[in-house]
């Protein structure tokens, strides 16, 4: 779940293969997950590809999201080690209308 100011704004769904992380103390998702693998694992994962689209939420979702038939915004993206390896799945799904999410381009 992640939050600003108290307001629930988005869901992630993680799946991380397990013989990279086998175990995780719960207390870790408290912090940056991504700090905890880079300073106490030494895992460095690279993102490549990402997909995007818009959908209803489902029961499941709009409790713990406490909306009703507001649109998500899906983000769809692996992560991956240097090796090529996959690390990680998640799927993020943003509240529509309490959250806007920015695309920058470094090309002219």
């Amino acid at each position: 779940m992640r939050t600003a100011d108290g307001i629930k704004i988005a869901l992630s769904y993680t799946y991380i293969k397990c013989d990279i992380v086998p175990a995780l103390d719960i207390s870790t998702l408290e912090g940056s997950f991504y700090q905890y693998i880079q300073d106490d694992l030494g895992i460095l994962p690279k993102v490549s590809n990402y997909a995007v689209n818009a959908t209803l939420p489902t029961v499941e979702q709009k409790k713990l999201l406490e909306i009703n038939d507001t649109a998500l915004l899906k983000i769809v993206h692996p992560s991956f080690l240097e090796s090529g390896e996959i690390f990680e799945y998640t799927e993020t799904y943003y509240v529509g209308d309490r959250y806007t999410y920015y695309l920058y381009s470094n090309t002219p």
